[in-house]
């Protein structure tokens, strides 16, 4: 293993170092895994706590649904009508 290289800890092979995937940028550090390990990783990970992840995305649609209902009924009120000035 040279300097410019390091080995994958989920595959265990050595890939040059642009093949792992930046973690801190202010750091300069980068992820132990490789890019095709870290989608891999990823994939499996959703897989596993699907039902989490798609209760999370309900919660976060209906606040948004919510917060965007508030934010053009706001408008309105203080927009009037273009065509007859109506409020």
């Amino acid at each position: 293993m040279t300097a410019s290289t390091v080995v994958c800890a989920r595959c265990h092979s050595e890939k040059p170092i642009e093949a792992f995937p930046i973690k801190d940028r202010i750091r300069g550090t980068r992820r132990s895994y490789c890019l095709p390990c870290c989608r891999e990783y990823g994939k499996e990970h959703y897989q596993r706590n699907r039902p989490y992840y798609l209760a999370k995305n309900v919660d976060a649609r209906v606040r948004h649904r919510q917060s965007n209902r508030d934010l053009a009924y706001d408008y309105l009120l203080s927009h009037p009508c273009m065509d007859c000035g109506e409020s």
